[in-house]
């Protein structure tokens, strides 16, 4: 198997590889740059994909955990200006450069069993997709699997996000919270000076409301699994104090993006999640000191209501409209949408093919259409794109992720060294274990958009990779104190 000294040498490094992360950060910045220039339309120019490719090969030249960082970002379409491209797709195919100049890396890794049995469990999906829900369902043309590409490789993301976690694991988070932070100060600025960066719609949420909800905005995954790791920076006493502030800017404001647009499942799933994530923590961390950072999140939060009282007020108004429709004691004209306007479309579609489903194509055609079932109600719409048998393929990813895993973290060093790392694998597992429980019919979310396919399969490489890590150091903690115990009993013995 890969070789651990390698993540223990790369977690506490002393360099700084800002060089990298700024020419990282400079990428980013040119191929959205050329993509929003060229317009959200099919076919509109090939700049983002020329600039792309010549870009990705420097990153490369320069360090190829970089390049990797880069081609995932890109491939998730943060700002939603590349997709009219073959970017998506460059993208995608270039975040496996590793395997093709470390010989043997790919059969190392599928040593790991869950590794092996996910891969086998995609490249049956994959054919499932092809052959049967796009080809039989759309037909056998090149436009039909350029659309369906995502869908069928982006979660092989999990090979090299295991491979760069196991190695490079400091490197690779640092990157994605620097980007993310990046991200979502050019949100934010982009609110206030109109820029026209994303792509956002402002709109009253409901007739009875005056609140101006912020839509058009789809904060990636990747970004949000930031607010599930609040608990895990703040009881965590190995971060510096920098690395701390950034992690908790990222995870607050991608936070306050669902806040913004009044995104109510969203908040409720990832808010259950963080309070998961906490509940794994506590059970192996010092949480005396918990009380005084809950202490400064209430006079934040008090000191926001005085800036912010009329919004909080609207929210609360929003909340009472819902629970009240869910109740049956009033109207909530954006359910009514959903529930009485396009869920008897999506349920005709699903009942028309249950088994195998209509195909993604098709209902990537009524998505057009404004037919926003098909977000509205993932598991609904998905089945509906994927029939029962896609997704039951799909669903056998978390049973494989999820089972086995059981590891004595008490053996490792949750003083010093394993610290932050026992943290990050639990909010891991909190994340993943959320992705199947509080989100009630967005239960299905990662297998909406094509692009969450990748963030799936970087969630569950970094999680196996941690997984298999920490398992290791705990059975040679279990060796080392059997040794210790022999020997002392062979001491009383002579």
């Amino acid at each position: 198997m890969i070789d651990l000294s390698s993540f223990y040498g790369n977690l506490f490094a002393k360099d700084k590889p800002l060089f990298k992360i700024g020419f990282l950060i400079f990428a980013i910045i040119i191929v959205n740059y050329l993509g929003i220039k060229g317009g959200r339309v099919a076919g509109a120019s090939s700049a983002p994909v020329a600039a792309f490719i010549v870009l990705e090969l420097l990153l490369i030249l320069i360090d190829p955990l970089y390049a990797f960082v880069f081609a995932f970002v890109i491939h998730v379409d943060i700002i939603a200006c590349l997709s009219f491209s073959y970017v998506p797709i460059a993208s995608l195919l270039s975040m496996f450069y590793i395997f093709f100049v470390k010989k043997g890396l790919m059969q190392e890794i599928l040593q790991n069993r869950k590794i092996k049995l996910l891969i086998i469990s995609c490249l049956i999906l994959g054919i499932y997709l092809i052959f049967i829900n796009i080809g039989l369902k759309s037909g056998f043309s090149k436009e039909n699997f350029l659309v369906g590409f995502g869908y069928i490789f982006g979660f092989f993301t999990i090979l090299p996000a295991y491979y760069f976690t196991v190695s490079r694991p400091k490197d690779m988070f640092q990157a994605l919270a620097i980007v993310a932070a990046c991200c979502l100060l050019a949100y934010f600025l982009d609110l206030s000076k109109k820029w026209g960066i994303f792509k956002l719609d402002v709109y009253f949420h409901l007739d009875d409301s005056t609140m101006e909800r912020l839509a058009g905005y789809d904060i990636r995954q990747f970004m949000l699994f930031f607010t599930f790791l609040i608990p895990a920076v703040v009881i965590s006493k190995t971060i510096k104090n920098l690395h701390k502030l950034i992690l908790l800017f990222v995870g607050i404001f991608s936070y306050l993006v669902l806040v913004l647009a009044f995104y109510r499942l969203a908040m409720f799933y990832v808010g259950m999640g963080a309070i998961l994530s906490f509940f794994f923590i506590k059970k192996y961390a010092d949480t005396k000191n918990i009380f005084k950072y809950l202490v400064a999140g209430a006079i934040l939060l008090f000191g926001a209501s005085l800036f912010f009282g009329n919004y909080f007020t609207e929210i609360n108004k929003i909340i009472n409209i819902t629970v009240n429709y869910f109740s049956g004691k009033g109207g909530d004209n954006s359910a009514d949408t959903r529930f009485e306007g396009q869920l008897p479309i999506l349920k005709n579609l699903f009942f028309s093919s249950p088994l195998t489903g209509i195909g993604v194509i098709e209902i990537q055609k009524w998505y057009r259409l404004d037919m926003m079932g098909f977000v509205d109600f993932p598991v609904l719409g998905s089945l509906t794109a994927f029939g029962i048998a896609g997704m039951f393929i799909y669903y056998l990813k978390y049973l494989i992720i999820l089972t086995k895993g059981k590891i004595n973290l008490y053996n490792v060093d949750l003083e010093e060294d394993d610290q932050f790392t026992v943290y990050l694998y639990l909010t891991l597992k909190a994340y993943i274990i959320t992705m199947i429980t509080f989100r009630f019919f967005y239960i299905s979310w990662e297998f909406t958009f094509d692009y969450m396919q990748a963030e799936f399969g970087l969630v569950a490489g970094a999680f196996l990779a941690l997984q298999y890590i920490l398992k290791e150091k705990s059975m040679l903690e279990d060796e080392e104190e059997i040794e210790n115990e022999e020997t002392e009993h062979l001491k009383l013995i002579v």
